[in-house]
């Protein structure tokens, strides 16, 4: 007799948990919003509010200007930086 009281036991609670998780999932999938926005859309909007910002009512445009030599000689400026804050930061350890 006891087995059979445990064993019904055992099934009935199952069943409940797999109901309660069930409905859990259920109310997850429908009454939540998702927080994960697409990047493309968000960066076309502030592309956009950018090109139009109006500023004492002239209008502003800005252009992608893309100077290979330009760049390059701000990312050597930045890893000189780079090296020069690492060594100011290993000195001051060994200080």
């Amino acid at each position: 007799m006891d087995i059979f009281w445990i064993l019904q036991n055992i099934i009935i609670s199952l069943v409940i948990i797999s109901l309660f998780h069930y409905i859990y999932v259920y109310l997850i999938d429908n009454f939540t919003e998702i927080k994960i926005k697409d990047p493309e859309i968000v960066h076309s909007n502030y592309n956009d509010i950018i090109n139009t910002t109006n500023i004492n009512n002239k209008t502003v445009h800005f252009e992608n200007i893309t100077n290979s030599s330009e760049d390059t000689n701000h990312d050597r400026n930045m890893e000189e930086e780079l090296k020069i804050y690492l060594q100011q930061q290993i000195n001051q350890q060994l200080n």
